[in-house]
This record gives C-alpha cells, structure tokens and sequence, in this order.
C-alpha cells in the first residue's frame, strides 16, 4: 500500500463490527491521529499490509501505524461515540490477529 502522505495512526488497535447502515461486518482502525492531533476511527479497512504497517481505506485514505498497538484515551472516546451514532455491536478486536508479534514500529 502506497501513498506519498499518510496519515499517521498511534495507540491503533482494529475492531470488527456490524451495523446495519454499514451492512456486512467491517474493520476499522481506532487510534490517535498524529497530524491532525486527535482520536480516530476510519471508515471501513479494504486493504491492510502488516508487514508496512499501512491500511487503506474504503475513501481511499491511507493510514500508516505506528508504535505499539494499544489505547489512547481521546480514540476512545470517538470509538464509543462513533459506535453509537452508528449502532454498530463490537464482534471482536482483531488486531492481536493482524499483528501477532506487534513490536514497537516507527
């Protein structure tokens, strides 16, 4: 996955969810957006390379992360209220899964 500017992701962890607006389920990236300061979920992921550590978007954004996966307070604010103004119901955390030997990456 390649773009010239991504956004930056910290403190990034990948949720499955379903909703019915979003239809089937789909993952999102949750983390502190470094650039523009502040918590973030994306839009659903279509492509992910754990090996770059990049995630695309269904909008086309690309996001880069960095560090270790975790939580950051202000992402999870976002998550919480994103996930009710899209009643989405949490099936699972993958990103364990996706980053089974998840180090520190910068």
């Amino acid at each position: 996955i390649t773009d010239e500017h991504p956004d930056t992701l910290d403190s990034c962890s990948i949720h499955e969810v379903l909703s019915a607006a979003l239809g089937a389920p789909t993952r999102h990236l949750v983390g502190y957006a470094v650039e523009d300061r502040e918590g973030r979920v994306s839009l659903p992921i279509v492509e992910f390379d754990a090996a770059t550590r990049r995630a695309r978007t269904k909008s086309g954004r690309v996001y880069r992360l960095r560090g270790s996966p975790g939580t950051d307070p202000d992402a999870d604010h976002v998550w919480r209220s994103w996930q009710q103004i899209h009643k989405a119901q949490v099936l699972r955390e993958v990103t364990r899964e996706l980053f089974p030997k998840s180090g520190v990456v910068s």
